[in-house]
């Protein structure tokens, strides 16, 4: 059975960043390249995302690709919000099991709404935990 890796990619106008991660949630590496805008430049944001990625997975010494893995990526690209430059990229084709393409301010949305939820929880927490302890007079 091969072993499965989630890799989550941001891309934007000046920077791409991928993390890769295990099923159970371990971190394996995080990678760093250049422009990941689809819509200023299609070939260049491509070549970031491989090397972002590539770079992630370089602690276990793994590529994209490598047939002992199934690889599941996330990409929050900007331009992709643009249908063709999407699709353009899409036909590139990368190497894996599983494939999203969202906009990078898509993503950021996500992410800004899933730290709201958590930091609504961590205050349900705490005050249900002070509530305890009033309750027991500790």
């Amino acid at each position: 059975m091969r072993q499965e890796i989630v890799i989550g990619v941001d891309g934007g106008a000046s920077k791409t960043r991928a993390i890769s991660q295990t099923l159970f949630g371990d971190t394996i590496g995080k990678g760093e390249a250049g422009e990941g805008n689809i819509h200023q430049n299609l070939e260049q944001a491509y070549q970031s995302v491989l090397e972002a990625i590539n770079r992630s997975l370089a602690p276990i010494n793994v590529e994209l690709g490598d047939p002992k893995y199934q690889f599941h990526i996330g990409l929050g690209l900007a331009g992709s919000e643009v249908s063709v430059c999407k699709e353009a990229f899409l036909k590139k084709k990368l190497p894996c099991k599983s494939l999203i393409v969202e906009s990078d301010a898509h993503v950021a949305c996500m992410i800004r709404l899933e730290q709201e939820e958590i930091e609504a929880q961590r205050k349900e927490d705490e005050l249900f935990f002070q509530q305890t302890i009033d309750y027991f007079g500790l």
